[in-house]
């Protein structure tokens, strides 16, 4: 257990998780904001992959 969570796949994983936290919420209000494009826009490409 220890190994893999020192693995180097698990530490980007966790700076990935911060990052991808904030997109989730963002999502929620996403639906109704969808209209705002712009606003959504700027999370696009950090939505994608998240």
């Amino acid at each position: 257990t220890a190994p893999p969570r020192e693995s180097p796949q698990y530490s980007p994983r966790k700076k990935i998780t911060p990052l991808a936290r904030p997109p989730p919420s963002h999502q929620r209000q996403s639906g109704p904001d969808r209209g705002a494009g712009p606003s959504d826009h700027g999370q696009g490409p950090h939505q994608g992959p998240g």
